[in-house]
């Protein structure tokens, strides 16, 4: 992402802790406080399955049409 296309993510420190916007869903995630920027877990697993289409295999018990 170019400098003047991007967002900047707002941080806070309560309690000695400092928290941080994911850069997609931008909810706050604990952080330590070199971190310049985040994807939570939630965001990283969407992102994983978005990616990587699941096969799926659906199971059904015959029906009484199947004979």
């Amino acid at each position: 992402m170019s400098k003047e296309n991007e967002i900047e993510l707002m941080s806070f420190t309560e309690k000695g802790q400092r928290w941080l916007q994911c850069k997609s869903c931008y909810e706050y995630q604990r952080v330590e406080e070199k971190t310049k920027s985040i994807t939570c877990a939630r965001c990283t697993m969407i992102g994983t399955l978005k990616r990587k289409p699941m096969d799926c295999l659906l199971y059904t018990s015959p029906s009484p049409r199947d004979k």
